[in-house]
Order: structure tokens, then sequence, then C-alpha cells
């Protein structure tokens, strides 16, 4: 997975809930993710008015929902660690693979 750090999961130590989890001694672990491909048309939709769609100025490298929930899957039976680290991953597919893979064909 990338770095994202815009996505909030930095702030979860405010939260009560994570605090009590941290301090039960549970392991966890935290895999980060932006947006999903499968929510790039709902995204695009929602910004959009008349011909003009708004959006934030925001790099964002979404992912497939499969690649997100194999990372989850890896992690969860895996040695647990922080991610994400310098050797964090960015996975496949590319967004471009993905649309060929999805859009039906005629």
């Amino acid at each position: 997975m990338s770095r994202c750090p815009s996505s909030g999961t930095e702030r979860l130590s405010e939260s009560g809930y994570v605090r009590a989890k941290k301090e039960s001694g549970t392991p966890d672990s935290i895999v980060h993710a932006t947006q999903f491909f499968e929510f790039v048309k709902s995204i695009a939709d929602a910004a959009t008015d008349g011909d003009r769609v708004r959006l934030a100025h925001a790099l964002v490298q979404p992912i497939a929902a499969d690649a997100a929930a194999g990372a989850v899957a890896r992690t969860a039976v895996e040695e647990r660690t922080l991610l994400p680290s310098a050797d964090a991953l960015i996975l496949d597919p590319r967004f471009e693979d993905w649309l060929v893979q999805t859009t039906p064909r005629n």
C-alpha cells in the first residue's frame, strides 16, 4: 500500500477505541489505502455540477478493492508490522489495467 497522509489514520490515536485497544496489548496493524478504483465513477459523479467537475487539488493513487483485500489478508497472517514503511507496497493493477478488466465489451 502507499503512504496516504490525507486519510486521517494518523489521528486514530485520538480515538478512545484505539487507545483502549493499544492498552489491552492486543496486536493490531493498520493497512493504509486510498480510494478504490470501484469508486472513481461515483466520486466524479458527485463532483459534477452541470458541465463542471470540481475536484480537490490532491494527488491520489487509487487501488483495486481486491488488491486492498489481499493486503489486509496478508497482513492478518504475517508478522505484525507498521505500515506504511520504507518498504511499503504499491500494488497492481494499475487503473488502466483494471479499467480494461472491468469494462463490459460489446
